[in-house]
Order: structure tokens, then C-alpha cells, then sequence
């Protein structure tokens, strides 16, 4: 009875999951899987999608992925940390860089990124998008007047109180 119920049923393993390898070390997490038949095999489907839910759901993950990359690459890890990733859409991952440098940083060491997040969250599909600061033109260095006039712009009254002062700046 009991060979009957063992040849029904697949046999389980167990493998283990690489979550970085680099540099001759290596670090795993032993994952269940089945074997599949070969018939079903066929009909596998593409992987799921990985659901991240919310914004500190995310941000905990990314700390997590980076603290895991200081033992395989100091700088990709680094660079993370000073990061804060935004949530587009519970498989899409918004990266706001400086500049087309720090984009094709990041671009090259998607891959690494990645698979810090499978390991993470589990297998599935997700994408990093990047996006550059709006900010990133050279800016003009301005004299003490110059920000006085810039302030006043952005706050009239502080005109206003010159004029009372009769302050005059140049």
C-alpha cells in the first residue's frame, strides 16, 4: 500500500540556489523543487512575476540585496546603499541616477542586481528602469548678490523687507 502512494507521487529534491558566486565563494539557499514528468514538462509556463507590494516592502529588499553584494562587489553595493529605489508597478523598479555614468553603471550590473532580487523575493520576472535626475546640467556658481536677487524671486516679502531695511546689496 504504501509502494502503491510512493510510485504515484513524484519524488521531491532538494538543490541548492545560487544567490552570488564571484571570486571563488559562493552563496547558497537550498531550494524544494519536483521533478516533472515529461509530459508536463511541456506545459511549464513562463516564470511568474514578482510581486512586490509596496514602497518599504521594496526598499527593505533593496537594503537587503545590497548588504548581501558587499561580500561579491563593494561597489555595486555601495552605490545601492546611496540609492533610493520607487516602486512603477509591482514588477517594474524605478532607479533614479545622477547622471549617464552612474546609468551605465547600473545598466552593466543589472544582471547582479537582479539576482539578488530573485533570491530575495523568489523567482520571477522583474525589471529595473532607469531614469536621470532633472538636475543634471552644470550650475552656474552665484555671487552673494545674485542669491539675494534668486531668494527674492522666490520669496517677495524678502524684497519687501530690503526695501523697509533700506538695504542695498551689490
Amino acid at each position: 500500500m504504501s509502494s502503491a502512494n510512493a510510485d504515484s507521487q513524484p519524488a521531491k529534491t532538494v538543490r541548492s540556489t545560487s544567490i552570488f558566486s564571484g571570486g571563488g565563494i559562493g552563496l547558497g539557499r537550498p531550494t524544494a523543487t519536483s521533478s516533472i514528468p515529461e509530459q508536463q514538462a511541456s506545459t511549464v509556463k513562463e516564470e511568474p512575476t514578482l510581486s512586490i507590494k509596496d514602497q518599504t516592502t521594496l526598499e527593505l529588499a533593496w537594503r537587503k540585496v545590497a548588504s548581501n553584494l558587499h561580500s561579491v562587489d563593494k561597489v555595486v553595493a555601495t552605490r545601492m546603499e546611496s540609492i533610493i529605489p520607487q516602486l512603477k508597478s509591482t514588477s517594474e523598479i524605478e532607479i533614479e541616477v545622477a547622471n549617464q555614468n552612474v546609468e551605465t553603471f547600473f545598466r552593466e550590473n543589472k544582471a547582479i542586481i537582479l539576482e539578488g532580487f530573485k533570491q530575495e523575493l523568489g523567482s520571477g520576472k522583474l525589471d529595473l528602469v532607469f531614469k536621470q535626475s532633472e538636475n543634471t546640467g552644470p550650475q552656474k556658481i552665484l555671487s552673494s548678490y545674485e542669491q539675494l536677487e534668486e531668494m527674492g524671486k522666490l520669496n517677495p516679502s524678502l524684497n519687501k523687507l530690503r526695501e523697509t531695511m533700506e538695504l542695498l546689496l551689490k
